[in-house]
């Protein structure tokens, strides 16, 4: 599957966006004018809520049930996408992975964007006895807090390549995208956890499917 971080890495805008990986493909050069955070500029533990905030988004790390705010951390974590880092609601010492049961990660941003990609990762516990079947999600929200959309991990267990780094995308038709919120659904008895890193998000190109038919 083809990554929006791949498609960043053109090579034909400079200089490149810090730890991504060589280009293998040739997109309409727009893609340069994306965002991408990759948390690793930052040590394993520090708090990013307000770290990018001069690159257009700041970080909280949230629940619904019951309400509930804190920091966001950038977490070192073996097999991390974008090493050393990506981002988590749990501070060390504890692992960084996690799912709905310990929050989500919404990202708010200073001017509404066309879309928005975080790429995710499955970590599954050491012994479970039921066949998984939550995955990670991203949730996108407009100036009125309604759901745009929710985009979850494309690869159910057993699908080849499950468990690895897949891009999680929304894309508007217009800039209208204001934030957006990522964490692993829980649906027991097997949890689900997820990792996530390398945030993309762009004002100008929407990624949406063109048109076809009358």
């Amino acid at each position: 599957m083809t990554r929006v971080v791949d498609l960043l890495n053109t090579g034909l805008v400079k200089p490149r966006p810090p730890g991504l990986r060589p280009p293998g493909l040739r997109p309409p050069i727009d893609f340069g004018e994306a965002t991408v955070i990759d948390f690793d500029d930052v040590a394993d533990g520090a708090i990013v809520d307000t770290h990018y905030a001069s690159k257009g988004v700041t970080f909280a790390s949230v629940t619904n049930n019951p309400p509930r705010r804190w920091s966001s951390y950038a977490r070192a974590v073996w097999g991390v996408e974008s090493a050393p880092n990506c981002v988590s609601v749990v501070a060390p010492p504890a692992l960084g992975f996690f799912d709905a049961r310990q929050g989500g990660v919404e990202a708010s941003f200073t001017r509404p964007q066309r879309w928005v990609s975080v790429d995710a990762k499955i970590v599954l516990p050491p012994e479970f006895m039921s066949t998984p079947t939550a995955r990670p999600f991203l949730e996108a929200y407009n100036a009125d807090g309604k759901v745009l959309g929710r985009v979850y991990y494309p690869l159910a267990y057993g699908d080849p390549g499950y468990g690895s780094w897949q891009t999680l995308i929304h894309s508007s038709a217009s800039a209208d995208i204001v934030k957006v919120i990522f964490s692993s659904a829980y649906s027991g008895p097997t949890p689900v956890y997820g990792l996530f890193d390398q945030l993309a998000f762009c004002t100008k190109i929407s990624l949406m499917p063109h048109p076809l038919g009358s």
